[in-house]
């Protein structure tokens, strides 16, 4: 009704105004939602892309530790020898153990950080000592692992572990240590 009492342009400016609020109202809301889904890590997102990254890294490194198990474990340890590995008959079967372990580990998920923590520091290793001069050849695989591991170590192994089977019952008052409640807090 008081619209139709005004002058014509007053009429089109209040339109003009009332849509071009509705709009704005309606981008805010529209990229707000947008931005929330591209950069919010939702727990659920978080658990199962610590899934996947356990059940790739671990998968591969547990492989790698079997044919090694598997095969001449004394020809890989004087291998470590060859390359100037200190102690390389222990630290030789040591490699081999923590990485068919330590991949089991992160599959599973249980004793997560320290197999993870293993796993970094045999894949360090043998980046610097077996790959040293050919770090972004051959030696970039194991450099990946190791970085992977780290970062795995780091974040935890997630809501769908063992480890969060066993520990949540016994950790359940600290929140500090469940990443669902301090990313809840963020």
């Amino acid at each position: 009704m008081f619209i139709q009492h005004l002058p014509r342009n007053a009429e089109s400016s209040i339109r003009f105004e009332e849509i071009h609020f509705f709009f704005q109202k309606i981008t805010r809301c529209t990229m707000k939602s947008l931005l929330n889904i591209l950069f919010r890590i939702q727990p659920l997102a978080l658990d199962v892309a610590l899934l996947f990254l356990r059940l790739f890294i671990g998968g591969f490194m547990a492989h790698h530790g079997y044919t090694k198990v598997i095969g001449n474990q004394a020809k890989f340890a004087n291998y470590v020898a060859s390359i100037g590995v200190p102690l390389p008959h222990i630290l030789g079967y040591a490699a081999i153990y923590a990485e068919f372990l330590g991949g089991i580990f992160l599959v599973l998920g249980l004793f997560h950080r320290p197999a993870a923590l293993i796993v970094a520091i045999t894949m360090l290793v043998a980046t610097f000592f077996a790959h040293g001069k050919d770090i972004l050849g051959e030696g970039e695989f194991a450099l990946v692992y190791a970085v992977i591991t780290l970062a795995l170590m780091v974040l935890g192994a997630g809501r769908y572990s063992i480890d969060n089977l066993i520990f949540s019952r016994f950790f359940a008052h600290h929140n500090s240590l469940n990443v669902h409640s301090t990313l809840q807090q963020s």
